[in-house]
């Protein structure tokens, strides 16, 4: 594969290994290679904490390491020519850990935030609207907006006990 092996700044090497699951008309799954840090199958991405994953505007495959506080991308997953690369996520230029992150489509007015552990849906309104690919993370307490060159975020709504699922909506 053409991807850069490097170590990232915990001395880990992420593989970009294939990391596609193919599910048949039966429901079967077949499993793929795992990403692996030093073709190691112990953990996966040399990552303490993997959490969830989206797809961003682009069709990168996104999985957010919540206890890491990064952001790994996998562009052309599958393919020859997919590679990895790694978002630290700071707040204050403290690492921050985050939950989930989603991106703004288009043209959507408002977000709704699953608070889990206060039991309630939040409802986020952007007076003019959230701007198209804009990023945004859930996780301690707080929905931020990211910056997706530095991973410097900015608070947008705080004061949640647990916020994880985000959509956005008209």
């Amino acid at each position: 594969m053409a991807a850069s092996r490097r170590a990232n700044r915990r001395g880990h090497v992420i593989n970009p290994s294939a990391a596609g699951v193919t599910v048949d008309a039966s429901g079967n799954a077949t499993l793929g290679d795992p990403l692996v840090p030093n073709g190691s199958t112990n953990n996966p991405g040399g990552l303490q904490d993997p959490d969830s994953m989206a797809v961003d505007p682009s069709g990168n495959l996104v999985l957010d390491s919540q206890a890491d506080s990064e952001l790994v991308f996998v562009s052309n997953p599958g393919s020859p020519t997919q590679s990895v690369s790694e978002l630290f996520l700071t707040l204050y230029t403290n690492p921050w850990p985050v939950d989930d992150t989603r991106w703004a489509p288009a043209s959507s007015q408002s977000m709704l935030v699953t608070d889990t552990g206060a039991g309630l849906i939040y409802k986020i309104t952007a007076a003019s609207g959230f701007a198209g690919g804009s990023m945004y993370s859930a996780g301690q307490g707080t929905v931020l907006l990211d910056d997706a060159k530095t991973g410097n975020m900015t608070p947008i709504a705080s004061g949640m006990v647990s916020p994880h699922g985000m959509l956005f909506v008209q």
